[in-house]
């Protein structure tokens, strides 16, 4: 798919407004306005989309005509990067996006486009605006060519082309490396009463940034002396970073390693070790740099966002610092799959990257923070962005840090031929407006936006915050809300009453021994009897093969008590319904299968996650609910219903989801739980002879939905196709 068709749909459906304040110039003149903000005059966000389309009226013609020099300013000032450039298809999309809207002005302010020179034009918005990062050089040649062959079209007669090393670069947008050590520069530290270096100790590191800036502006050029301009561009670049290096070491370093005394307490050493180590890279740091500077033909091969692109992102010559849009289709990578010092880097850099994260979110969290305020960052990402718990933190972050202005739901397509996820776009602006209200776009298919043809509502993105683990929701699930809090308000989580948890890892910790090795087809002394995950179904479960059960040498063996108490079962994988099932008969299992053990039963369990649940649960009120009962709870068409709208990410059922799954509160003298049991019963001996079942759970379900209280209407939500009038639904007695 082409991504350029992102950038038109992501700037047409815009649901807001441009305000043009009188007097105001540069990046500020043109600014998104939130509801409630108080702005000059208004102009409608769809006058910039017809603007681009070339779609105007009469009286749209004239508003632009009227402002067209506040337009052109904001379009010349407007810095867009895109953080993983790749082939430059989103940073290309933006440039015709304002080249159209330059190319429509001209139009209407002179009649025609016979003094309309669109490769200058081109020129200009890629040197004024166009920024991007990438970390392989092939990507990087290719959307510097992609660039180059934008202006060749336009050109009349061949022309030089302009030197782009210093607009679209090789660098690791995530973490500034040197070789193969980390340099983290801190620019908030400032030299105290010296300047730089040596006899130009004078110049103030604002004086050398500005010098930077202006040659890197200066090599855009063609005609520059390519070679000299970059040699000196590198060693300005070197004697910078040995100079924060410097200042790094003298106010923050620790250049002698630390004395054990009695006074120093263990804590205390510890740090100042750390800190004397870090002071030595940084010192090994200066000498690679100074070798550098010997070996003038050597590239610099460092990127640091303060120090490539000065202009923009650092304070000391920066007006605004940031930049107004960030766009782009960062990496899908698993940290799993990364080298274990990258990894560990990153989760200490990224606070919000935690668990079996991809990077693309510390892309998010990187992207965010280098955005101007009112700044837009706007990515195609997969879809597990949403609800996947590697991302709660971040989305989290989003909620009550950024407008979530716009969810794109792609998931009904493909959007890359390539790519095996789900996509959506995420946008976010860096402003808390007082009405938060994010946009959601559903498409079906690729066509829907070339015909318009997309369904579009809008809430509150604080409702995020009430769904498990701040789930950025794109189903219209919100009207649902207030049932599920009455819900929630009669039930208590399913881990009050029961211990939830994994089966054991069975491979060998030592010597990393698989687990067939103990497993067995038949039965042998003191083998126990075992169950996977693939024999497990709704209300049904068949014995695997027996298992030679080693405690001290599995990986991690869980208990006995997990295993061969009464249980329910049930695996995390998804399809239509979940699956729980029940054993009595003490089977043992692996990871691939989650038991749920009631808490009463583990009092005499001495392994510590029993010890807690027992030490945390009210043992009596756990005794009160029956194994087959809360069954016929958990495989009730309500739980399904309220787990696929207010837990589900798709494909997985985790423990912590089943955790919070709501039970209801029962009075042992209020609900008859035998009827319940009688039907289970029913199911269970039904399912051994291979007949059907479904009437058997219909009829559950109409009792735990009567056993819930729910109304006729509420029913009729959770299930639209729901067979009985409600004459025939109101006059069943439980």
């Amino acid at each position: 798919m082409q991504q350029d068709t992102f950038i038109s749909f992501d700037n047409s459906q815009q649901a807001s407004f441009i305000s043009v304040n009188e007097g105001r110039t540069g990046q500020g003149v043109l600014e998104i306005a939130q509801p409630g903000q108080s702005t000059g005059k208004m102009i409608n966000r769809s006058l910039i989309e017809k603007l681009l389309k070339k779609q105007l009226s009469d009286d749209d013609k004239q508003a632009v005509i009227e402002h067209a020099d506040n337009f052109n300013t904001s379009l010349d000032a407007v810095k867009i990067c895109d953080p993983a450039i790749g082939s430059g298809a989103f940073p290309m999309g933006l440039l015709q996006e304002i080249f159209t809207a330059k190319q429509t002005i001209h139009n209407f302010m002179l009649g025609d486009l016979n003094s309309f020179e669109p490769a200058k034009v081109k020129l200009n918005i890629i040197q004024n605006s166009i920024y991007g990062v990438d970390i392989e050089r092939g990507a990087v040649d290719i959307a510097r060519l992609r660039f180059w062959l934008s202006l060749v079209v336009d050109e009349p007669a061949p022309q030089a082309l302009p030197n782009l090393d210093y607009k679209i670069v090789v660098g690791n947008s995530l973490i500034s490396k040197l070789g193969d050590d980390v340099i983290e520069i801190d620019w908030d530290i400032k030299p105290n009463n010296h300047g730089l270096f040596g006899a130009e100790e004078a110049k103030s590191i604002q004086t050398i940034l500005k010098q930077l800036s202006s040659l890197q502006k200066d090599f855009f050029n063609p005609s520059t002396r390519k070679k000299d301009h970059a040699t000196q561009i590198r060693n300005l670049k070197i004697e910078l970073l040995i100079n924060q290096l410097n200042l790094m070491i003298e106010s923050q370093g620790l250049k002698q390693p630390p004395r054990k005394t009695a006074t120093l307490s263990q804590k205390n050493f510890v740090a100042q070790t750390e800190l004397y180590l870090q002071t030595q890279g940084w010192l090994s740091q200066i000498s690679q740099l100074e070798t550098l500077k010997t070996t003038p033909d050597a590239a610099l091969a460092f990127f640091d966002w303060q120090l490539n692109f000065a202009e923009v992102m650092n304070k000391e010559v920066a007006e605004k610092v940031g930049f107004d849009i960030v766009i782009g289709n960062p990496p899908y990578i698993n940290v799993e799959n990364l080298d274990p010092t990258t990894k560990k880097y990153l989760f200490e850099r990224y606070k919000h990257i935690q668990g079996r994260a991809d990077i693309y979110v510390g892309f998010i969290e990187r992207c965010t923070s280098i955005l101007k305020s009112k700044g837009i960052l706007s990515f195609i990402i997969p879809y597990a962005f949403t609800n996947q718990n590697y991302a709660e933190a971040m989305r989290n972050y989003l909620i009550n840090n950024t407008f979530i202005s716009k969810l794109v739901d792609l998931t009904s397509f493909m959007v890359f031929d390539s790519a095996t996820v789900k996509n959506i776009i995420l946008s976010v602006q860096q402003i808390i407006p007082n009405d938060k209200r994010t946009q959601i776009v559903k498409l079906n298919s690729i066509s829907d936006f070339e015909t318009s043809n997309f369904k579009i509502s809008y809430l509150n993105q604080n409702n995020f915050l009430l769904l498990n683990k701040c789930r950025l929701e794109t189903k219209e699930i919100f009207h649902l809300l207030p049932l599920k809090n009455r819900i929630d308000e009669i039930s208590i989580n399913f881990e009050s009453i029961y211990l939830v948890a994994y089966g054991a890892r069975l491979n060998n910790k030592v010597n990393g021994g698989k687990k067939d090795t103990y497993v067995s087809d038949s039965p042998l002394p003191s083998y126990k009897p075992f169950v996977e995950g693939k024999d497990i179904n709704r209300y049904k479960h068949k014995q695997t093969g027996w298992l030679n059960y080693q405690p001290r040498e599995h990986y991690n063996s869980m208990f006995k008590e997990l295993f061969e108490n009464i249980k329910i079962m049930f695996i995390n994988v998804v399809s239509d319904q979940l699956r729980f099932t029940i054993d009595a008969d003490g089977l043992y299992n692996s990871h691939t299968v989650i038991n749920c053990v009631r808490a009463d039963l583990l009092v005499n369990a001495e392994h510590t996650t029993a010890k807690s649940c027992v030490q945390n649960t009210d043992l009596n009120l756990s005794k009160m609910y029956e194994h087959k009962f809360v069954l016929s709870l958990l495989n009730s068409n309500l739980i399904n219903w309220y787990f696929r709208n207010f837990q589900s990410e798709g494909l997985h059922f985790y423990p912590d989801d089943a955790k919070k799954l709501p039970i209801i509160k029962l009075d042992r003298h209020a609900v008859n739980q035998a009827v319940f049991i009688q039907i289970v019963d029913q199911i269970l001996e039904s399912k051994i002879e291979n007949k059907s079942t479904e009437h058997l759970e219909q009829q559950l379900d109409k009792m735990v939905y009567k056993l819930y209280n729910l109304k006729f209407d509420e029913v009729k939500l959770i299930d639209s196709k729901f067979a009985l009038s409600e004459a025939e639904y109101n006059a069943i007695v439980i």
